[in-house]
């Protein structure tokens, strides 16, 4: 199993640096492994409550802090989402970028036709993570009174959302003429 945090680059200056450390793993050149969350710091003291209909299960979580440097995640690294004990997911990196202190990292999976987005800002991560062909959608917020993560699956079906509207774009006058 891999850990949860940290890298695994080698350093030569330094012979602790080259064992496997936690949170990712080299893959290649400029493609690393990571995990989403921090499984290996141990349990969190706090507990997840439903508070939305919507809501079907949760859990309070630790991201993997090297998920927050600069420029850490790339296009072409794997995200290895381990929502909950029972759903992990092997995504894609597709785009990062940074806009305004905010870092923003999409991507998708290969064989599961789902997808992801995050913002990241200041060791907050606020995300979605898609699963279209089975229905399923998990969300991820940052709970700012206990100072941690909660991942939250919930029924899409039950989402308040609002009714789609006509398009913004004016129909074509010319074929009028």
């Amino acid at each position: 199993m891999m850990p949860a945090c940290g890298s695994s680059e080698e350093s030569e200056s330094d012979p602790a640096d080259n064992e496997a450390a936690e949170g990712s793993e080299p893959a290649g050149p400029g493609n690393e492994i990571f995990y989403l969350i921090d499984r290996e710091s141990g349990p969190l003291e706090v507990e997840w409550e439903q508070t939305e209909e919507y809501e079907l299960r949760g859990e309070a979580v630790r991201i993997n802090p090297k998920l927050f440097e600069p420029d850490r995640l790339r296009r072409g690294d794997t995200l290895l989402l381990n929502l909950f004990e029972d759903l992990e997911l092997t995504g894609e990196v597709t785009r990062t970028g940074e806009y305004a202190g905010v870092q923003t990292v999409t991507g998708r999976f290969g064989d599961q036709q789902g997808d992801f987005t995050f913002s990241m800002e200041q060791g907050r991560l606020l995300g979605s993570v898609r699963m279209p062909p089975e229905s399923r959608y998990v969300m991820i917020r940052y709970w700012q009174e206990e100072g941690v993560h909660l991942v939250i699956e919930v029924d899409p079906e039950r989402l308040d959302v609002l009714p789609g509207a006509p398009p913004l774009t004016p129909p074509d006058t010319l074929d009028n003429e």
